[in-house]
């Protein structure tokens, strides 16, 4: 039951920190001292004070050092670092250490990405204050994991699981409070079709968007219900001109949205397809759309060819057509 003993907490004893950070990696019961330890003493705080002294005087060995002891730290994968490693007052300085990787030439740019995206993610309609937090805690824990998960080949199988779970559970727990907020969807619906909102903030809105869509679809017992609602909101037309739009994000993410449309509810799409050619002389944007993105779009950031010629064959599917016909 004995707790690690820790070095104190000074510049001259970064190295001891570090080595003990990383001497722990293969043995789970003294990673789990070491996370009480640090928990239970305060350490983190008082190693990013450490940071804010080492970056002011450009002290790079310091910096390279309290690198290796934070991501050290973060793969010990425990819940009880992660809550106070993502907590508005200390994740600026946990990715600003991250920023000092010793096998980069120069500084990465991770604090100015999390404050670009959290001022992005404003556009998000959200009123619950506990809920916003709880968007921005969900975002840093996805981009740190992204930062810091290494090579497959690297690590054994289950490696940052507990962060994983963290970040799955976080997302969980907002789309289903989002289900229940009726006022979300019309509120996402105004911006995206709102001119007036910025490229940026578009394509942050699409991406959560998307997320959202993904996550309704598989739930058996709430898909019928998420669908009549977007067929209110006017749902495929939005989709259709989103589709058509300059910015490669904003369309893959439309684009990604239809796909699962198509999968889910794929009578929903078809139906929505006649009655376009019926009120425009046989001819139907949607399917022009998708024609025109599989010949003018085959970047595989898009999505590449084959997604989009599995949305155009089930939006054709002769078989389904007379069914909605008949």
């Amino acid at each position: 039951n004995h707790l690690i003993d820790l070095p104190t907490c000074e510049l001259h004893r970064l190295g001891e920190i570090a080595d003990l950070v990383t001497s722990v990696r293969l043995s789970r019961i003294r990673k789990q001292k070491l996370a009480l330890a640090l928990k239970n003493e305060g350490y983190i705080p008082k190693l990013l004070q450490l940071f804010q002294v080492c970056e002011s005087v450009k002290n790079i060995e310091g910096l390279h050092l309290l690198f290796d002891i934070v991501r050290g730290i973060l793969y010990l994968d425990k819940a009880i670092l992660f809550e106070v490693m993502f907590s508005d007052e200390c994740i600026l300085g946990v990715v600003g250490c991250l920023e000092y990787d010793p096998c980069l030439a120069q500084p990465a740019w991770h604090r100015e990405f999390l404050t670009k995206t959290a001022k992005l993610q404003e556009v998000i309609p959200i009123r619950d204050p506990e809920l916003r937090q709880k968007i921005r805690q969900t975002s840093r824990a996805q981009y740190i994991y992204t930062i810091i998960m290494p090579n497959p080949s690297d690590f054994e199988a289950g490696f940052l699981s507990t962060l994983n779970s963290f970040i799955s559970c976080s997302k969980e727990e907002i789309l289903q409070a989002l289900q229940k907020d009726e006022e979300f969807l019309p509120e996402v619906f105004a911006q995206l079709t709102n001119e007036a909102t910025a490229g940026e903030q578009q394509c942050e809105l699409m991406k959560f968007f998307k997320e959202f869509c993904a996550f309704s679809f598989t739930l058996p017992e709430k898909r019928d219900e998420f669908l009549q609602t977007l067929a209110k909101l006017g749902f495929l037309p939005t989709l259709e001109r989103l589709m058509g739009m300059g910015d490669l994000q904003v369309r893959a993410a439309a684009t990604d949205i239809l796909s699962y449309l198509v999968e889910f509810s794929p009578a929903t799409v078809q139906q929505f397809v006649m009655q376009e050619a019926q009120q425009s002389e046989n001819d139907t944007q949607l399917i022009t759309e998708v024609i025109e993105q599989i010949i003018c779009s085959p970047s595989p950031e898009f999505g590449g060819d084959n997604q989009l010629m599995e949305i155009l064959c089930a939006l054709i599917d002769p078989e389904k057509m007379l069914a909605i016909a008949s």
